[in-house]
């Protein structure tokens, strides 16, 4: 991530937007569960954890998501 002082923008590498978007796609996951807030709960842990322990590869928050 940069971020331009003189104009205060804000850039992303393509790995960080990759990972914006599959947080975008995991919140949508969360709210199509939301009849059932035992998944979407357990969703939501399993992405704190993975953030946690520095996960930060959206290739690997997507495999996760797709296992869960």
């Amino acid at each position: 991530m940069n971020v331009d002082h003189s104009t205060d923008m804000l850039s992303l590498y393509p790995d960080e937007m990759r990972m914006l978007r599959e947080m975008f796609d995991c919140a949508l996951v969360e709210r199509q569960w939301s009849s059932n807030c035992q998944a979407a709960e357990a969703l939501a842990a399993k992405i704190v954890d993975f953030h946690q322990t520095g996960v930060n590869d959206a290739d690997d928050l997507f495999t996760m998501i797709r296992r869960f």
